[in-house]
Formats: C-alpha cells, sequence, structure tokens
C-alpha cells in the first residue's frame, strides 16, 4: 500500500493539516482529509464561537464531520479559486435530516424518521442551530421552544392569545411538555 502526502498548505498564518491519502487494495488514491476547526475560524469566526461550549465542538472530524467537502472547499479558497461553502441550508430537508441522524438516531430523535414533520419535509435545521442558537437547551433558534413551534404553527399561536389557553405565552409550559416534535407515534 502506497502512501501519497498531501500538501502541508498556511491559510493566513494558520496551518491546514491534511491526512495522508493512502491508496486501496483498489489502486484508488482515498484522501482522509482532517479540517482543523481552527484553520475554519480565519473566515467563519462567528460559527465557530458559536459550538465551541456544545458537545458538537468535540465531535471528531469536526467541521467535515456535517459540512462534507469543507476540506475542498477551504483548499480551493486558499488557491484563489470560488469554491462554494457546503452549507447545509443548501441541501434538501431529508439530506440535512439523514445527516444529523447518523449522530442523533438514540432517544427522542431514533422516533423522527415517518413522523408529521419528516413526512412534510421540514428539516432538523428548521428548528435546531449547531453555531447560533438561542435556546438554553435543544440548541433551538428562539429562546423556548413554543417560539419555535409558532414559526410555522400561526394558527396554534393565535389559540395562545385567546383568554382560556394554555400557559404557554407565560412560560409556565412549553410545546415539548405534552407534543414531541420529534416522535412519528403521535
Amino acid at each position: 500500500m502506497s502512501r501519497i502526502p498531501l500538501l502541508l498548505v498556511g491559510l493566513f498564518g494558520a496551518g491546514l493539516a491534511m491526512a495522508t491519502a493512502t491508496a486501496s487494495s483498489e489502486g484508488q488514491a482515498t484522501p482522509a482529509a482532517v479540517v482543523n476547526p481552527e484553520d475554519c475560524k480565519t473566515c467563519h469566526e462567528p460559527a465557530e464561537a458559536g459550538i465551541q461550549h456544545t458537545a458538537h465542538a468535540g465531535v471528531a472530524q469536526s467541521c467535515e464531520s456535517c459540512h462534507l467537502g469543507a476540506g475542498g472547499h477551504m483548499q480551493g479558497q486558499m488557491e484563489g479559486k470560488d469554491v462554494p461553502c457546503p452549507s447545509m441550508r443548501k441541501l434538501k430537508a431529508s439530506d440535512v435530516n439523514a445527516r444529523c441522524l447518523t449522530c442523533h438516531d438514540k432517544g427522542r430523535q431514533a422516533a423522527f424518521g415517518g413522523g408529521v414533520h419528516d413526512r412534510r419535509g421540514v428539516g432538523c435545521i428548521s428548528c435546531h442551530s449547531v453555531h447560533a442558537f438561542k435556546s438554553d437547551r435543544a440548541q433551538l433558534k428562539a429562546s423556548r421552544d413554543a417560539e419555535t413551534c409558532f414559526t410555522c404553527h400561526q394558527a396554534i399561536r393565535a389559540k395562545t392569545l385567546r383568554t382560556s389557553h394554555h400557559r404557554v405565552r407565560e412560560g409556565r409550559l412549553d410545546c415539548a411538555v405534552c407534543h414531541d416534535p420529534h416522535d412519528s407515534t403521535h
């Protein structure tokens, strides 16, 4: 098995460490690019700052595990080519969900497939944000789950404004107390 060393390249003073590509038994090279999040920080500082205190920061292959093609993007940018960033927002909801569920396939998320949100093409990133979340738990795009739910469920929000209502608007209840957005059985 032969080894083809990949180029170590500097990006604005920070080094991009590319792992050694190894040749498979069929003679095809399989690159194993390792993207250092510190290098991504050079251009994507707010995104890098947002992920630092989450479980996602410790994921092996960090950026590349969710943003497939991050290594190619970085190398292209360093060569002066306009290589688009591998953004999750550009993917179809089913592709986003498949990527998230590669790790989040246990507990509440295990029943997501076939559920009402999955059937209606709602992607994980419609409600959750890895880099710019506002909630204290669940990395939601809004500070409370009700605010996140009301983004789509406007008629339900209107019902909370009635005199007789669940105590959601007062913050004494949240939608997830009774409704599981990840569960396909309800």
